[in-house]
């Protein structure tokens, strides 16, 4: 019993020194390095730079129009534990500074002046993309494009491609919008591929297009009947979804184990009624199953999960 009260004790007082001993940031400040204090620029995408301070876990970026002593907006008040931040924002005059943080205390700041002016052509802005974000993997057919919107423009194109170079050949996707996002649903299909985005004044001119950005599309077929783990008679009628864009999906066969599938089938539709001739004279037990599916361009999803049911 003495040796677990001295061993507490021993712990709490350990806990109790990290607490006390945990860095003090109320003299400290952080160095703000980009853009510089009174910058005028015509560019609506600013990206927002700081030093790294030790001892702090996350910083609180503030920027404000038009003082922070005369607030006319509170554009961005947010928590990030990099060092830099990029946003899009109005001509306007603006304040901005960034706060570093730890639990117990927090850094006094700088205060920078930056001036957006309104600019009379697209040609000086550059469109910032959100998502996806480089190298995202999609388990969906399904992607969502966002980026930071420009305020001389009134449309954005957005190409999607197989192929960084976005020749005609490799362009999947080539569509106009009017807002700051799209959603892509089904179109695409298997693998990776490359998209960029331009603001459009529609008429006049436009941005250059933004850098280009990879993202990957992996859908495993996902089943929908029969159900797992039921049980039926013959014939079965099997369903399951795939991505757009399959040129055909292999359907695996397995009977009381899943070592060795004892059949596959090469199928262009993800539908399949398993009757008495699949069995191969095994009759009634437990069967599992398995799809994968293979693109127009040849590329394999991964292979769906194992399901099973029981034939009577």
């Amino acid at each position: 019993m003495k040796y677990w009260i001295l061993l507490s004790t021993l712990l709490l007082t350990i806990g109790s020194c990290n607490l006390i001993f945990e860095e003090d940031l109320t003299k400290k400040k952080v160095d703000m390095l980009s853009p510089p204090d009174g910058y005028t620029t015509y560019t609506q995408t600013q990206t927002f730079v700081w030093d790294s301070l030790p001892d702090v876990s996350q910083y609180r970026f503030q920027i404000v129009s038009k003082r922070f002593d005369f607030i006319e907006d509170y554009v961005l008040d947010t928590l990030v534990t990099g060092t830099s931040l990029t946003i899009g924002l109005s001509p306007k005059e603006y304040q901005w500074r960034v706060i570093g943080l730890n639990n117990s205390s927090e850094t006094g700041f700088y205060t920078y002046d930056l001036e957006v002016v309104q600019d009379t052509t697209l040609a000086n802005q550059i469109v910032h993309l959100i998502a996806p974000t480089a190298n995202t993997v999609y388990t969906k057919d399904s992607v969502a494009f966002w980026w930071i919107a420009l305020g001389l423009a009134n449309q954005y194109q957005l190409q999607v491609a197989t192929h960084p170079s976005f020749n005609s050949q490799t362009v999947r996707t080539d569509t106009t919008v009017q807002q700051d996002y799209t959603y892509l649903i089904r179109e695409l299909g298997l693998g990776t591929f490359y998209y960029r985005i331009r603001a459009l004044r529609a008429g006049i001119d436009t941005t250059a297009y933004s850098t280009v950005q990879q993202f990957k599309i992996d859908m495993q077929p996902i089943h929908a009947a029969p159900a797992n783990n039921s049980t039926s008679t013959l014939p079965l009628n099997m369903s399951w979804q795939t991505a757009s864009h399959v040129a055909k999906d292999s359907l695996f066969l397995y009977f009381n184990t899943t070592a060795t599938p004892y059949q596959r089938l090469e199928l262009s539709s993800p539908t399949y009624t398993f009757s008495s001739s699949d069995t191969i004279g095994r009759g009634a037990g437990t069967y599992y199953w398995q799809v994968k599916s293979v693109g127009n361009n040849g590329v394999q999803s991964t292979i769906s999960n194992l399901w099973q049911f029981t034939i009577n």
